[in-house]
């Protein structure tokens, strides 16, 4: 007979079980409080970070260091030609069984002069009749060793050297490219920022006076009216209007900032400023900034090397007009299991044989016409190269006269509407304060809101044309390949 639990033992069970809950929401929570925690934390990034971002997970970058690596093998390609090639040919088939054949005298024939024994060639196995059938194998070896070419290896061995200086410098371009792409991005996400912290501002003024305008309707004041309402919620329609345009604006520009800095889509960031820079840098005079692009930009070092190399190319396709003297080493082994040898160096078979030699030789491709016009097609090549150098060295010049002056000019836009923008700001506090004391009207209100807002506008958007147009300056003077990237 079961004998009933007792109320201590129920209590000490449920104080066990009451424990072991406790320990393990204990050993839970801060598990659970970490990865609320890291679910909430969105990291915040600045330019750098942003930079070294975009950089290391381009495919742009990715594809063009796949090209190098192409190059560099071209390089080798040409190395080779100065080094043995070997050639091994390798056949097997049937052949006729053979036997040597021997020579029988006539003791009773001499020649005239009696000095020599007269005799005839007995085959055992006469070409004319068919005999056995075996396999035969041969193995053919040809080893070449360029001696003098009059230049085709060496040429072609320095053009592909500079191919490759050629095809490095296009990931500095690329590099370029990316880094002024995030720049304008990082400078645009900020104005929107900017932008709606504006819109914010303009739309809370005309809130204050909306309210204003109700309580003294309220009141029956005969100072306002109701076309007053009318007239505030007109105007701010414009301002929740940019508003939106500016958020719109920001969440584009935030994925396509994702997009390219390698990011998920479920993997968000924030970036660092909340105001675009306002300082104008230490700046130099325009020639000197264009003599940095001439000097530095890898479009031209890319054109030099191009040009290098496309003129070793001509002497390459002119040493191709000339002869080429090499060592050569053949060896062929050749045996067949139904065939006797017979080592004699006169007569030779070619399904029984084993011989090896060294020799010296030359080569002399001619045509009519074919290689000088190869030479002419390099020299047309090397021609356009030149132009094309000319015209970039012009480009540039001009796009950096162009960055430059955009600076200038949009730094001077800052200064003016930063003023204007605070003069309309002191005009909305005073128009306000002369409604208060019953002196202004609503209307003056809303035309020093309205000229505060465009001129707050246009400061914004003077500030991120000269933010925009600085790291285009430094893009054209490729200050990116000092490590100068903000």
């Amino acid at each position: 007979m079961e004998s009933k639990p007792t109320y201590e033992k129920v209590l000490l069970s449920s104080l066990c079980l009451l424990i072991t809950v406790i320990l393990a929401l204990l050993l839970s929570c801060p598990v659970l409080a970490t990865e609320i925690e890291q679910q909430e934390e969105i990291e915040t990034l600045n330019l750098k970070q942003l930079i070294d971002l975009a950089l290391r997970n381009s495919p742009d970058l990715a594809a063009i260091k796949a090209g190098v690596k192409a190059a560099e093998m071209k390089v080798k390609q040409a190395r080779g030609g100065y080094y043995p090639q070997m050639d091994i040919d390798a056949v097997v088939g049937p052949v006729n069984d053979a036997e040597k054949p021997y020579v029988e005298v006539d003791p009773n024939k001499k020649t005239a002069d009696g000095t020599k024994w007269i005799g005839e060639i007995v085959e055992e196995t006469p070409s004319n009749e068919l005999h056995g059938v075996n396999i035969f194998g041969r193995l053919e070896l040809t080893i070449t060793q360029p001696i003098f070419t009059f230049g085709k290896i060496s040429n072609r061995y320095k053009a592909a050297l500079e191919g490759l200086d050629a095809a490095k410098t296009e990931i500095d371009k690329k590099r370029g490219e990316i880094i002024l792409r995030v720049k304008e991005l990082y400078y645009a996400l900020v104005l929107s920022n900017m932008g709606s912290e504006a819109a914010d501002e303009s739309d809370d003024f005309f809130s204050d006076i909306q309210n204003k305008v109700k309580k003294l309707l309220k009141l029956g004041s005969t100072n306002v009216t109701t076309t007053d309402l009318y007239r505030i919620e007109a105007y701010r329609a414009a301002t929740k209007q940019f508003k939106s345009k500016a958020e719109r604006g920001g969440r584009i520009t935030y994925e396509a900032l994702k997009k390219l800095i390698g990011y998920s889509p479920d993997r968000d960031f924030k970036i660092d400023a909340t105001e675009l820079p306002t300082k104008l840098p230490s700046i130099k005079e325009q020639e000197k900034y264009i003599e940095e692009a001439l000097a530095n930009r890898p479009e031209f070092i890319q054109l030099k090397k191009s040009l290098s190399a496309k003129k070793y190319m001509i002497s390459a396709k002119k040493a191709d007009l000339y002869p080429s003297f090499f060592l050569l080493v053949k060896g062929d082994f050749a045996d067949a299991p139904g065939r006797e040898e017979w080592d004699d160096p006169y007569i030779d078979d070619k399904y029984h044989s084993t011989s090896i030699g060294v020799v010296l030789g030359g080569n002399w491709h001619l045509d009519w016409g074919i290689g000088t016009a190869e030479v002419n097609k390099e020299r047309a090549e090397y021609e356009s190269l030149t132009n094309t150098l000319l015209m970039a060295k012009r480009d540039v010049a001009i796009q950096v006269m162009k960055y430059y002056q955009d600076v200038l000019e949009a730094y001077e836009g800052v200064q003016t509407y930063e003023k204007a923008a605070i003069a309309a700001r002191k005009w909305i506090v005073a128009a306000i304060s002369n409604f208060d004391m019953g002196l202004g009207t609503v209307n003056d209100i809303i035309l020093a809101i309205e000229k505060y807002s465009e001129n707050r506008g246009e400061y914004l958007s003077s500030l991120y044309d000269f933010n925009r147009n600085l790291a285009r300056l430094s893009y054209a003077i490729a200050e990116y390949r000092r490590g100068t990237q903000q």
